[in-house]
Formats: structure tokens, sequence, C-alpha cells
């Protein structure tokens, strides 16, 4: 047993959760203006990049 397993549950840096929620926030925007109504609407687009942010984080969560 290391001393560390006797401090509970490690954080990951602060920089790492930093560039996953800016990240997240980016493709949010994206989705955000391709489901606006007008000339730039892509359903698709936004589900994809909604799609893309779960995986994103599930991975991120674990590794951030």
């Amino acid at each position: 047993m290391s001393a560390y397993s006797e401090l509970g549950p490690q954080l990951p840096p602060r920089m790492a959760v930093y560039q996953l929620a800016s990240e997240l926030e980016r493709m949010a925007r994206l989705a955000r203006e391709c489901s606006t109504a007008g000339r730039g609407v892509d359903l698709g687009r936004a589900m994809k990049t909604l799609d893309r942010m779960r995986e994103v984080l599930s991975v991120g969560a674990g590794d951030a």
C-alpha cells in the first residue's frame, strides 16, 4: 500500500480539466449554431457534434 492510496482518489491536473471544458464548450457552441433556425441550420452536424461530445467526455473524464 502506498502513501498516495491512503489519500483517497486523485484529482486530475487543473489544466487537463480546463482543456476538456474548453473543448466541450467549443463543440457545444458549434452544435447550437448548427441547430439555430436560418441559413446555417444543419441538424445532422449538430447531432454528430453532440455524439462526439459524449465520446470526448467519457474518455476525457477518465483521462483528465
